[in-house]
């Protein structure tokens, strides 16, 4: 197993364990967001973004956009 492989699963592992957020995820796995999406729909995890995370991440995306 390569050294990336690893780093991916491992976070898959913590983001469905709900240990880490998917921006940390996908920065552990050394992916884009988007592609940690994928990788995350492709095993069949699901999202866990509450719904105040949500709107959160929206207030954020107001203010730099």
């Amino acid at each position: 197993m390569s050294m990336e492989r690893g780093h991916i699963l491992l976070a898959i592992e913590r983001y469905e364990a709900r240990t880490i957020s998917l921006g940390k995820a996908a920065e552990l796995a050394g992916v884009p967001v988007d592609k940690m999406i994928a990788l995350l729909a492709g095993c069949g995890v699901k999202g866990n973004l509450s719904k105040g995370g949500f709107l959160q991440g929206l207030a954020n995306l107001s203010k730099v956009w």
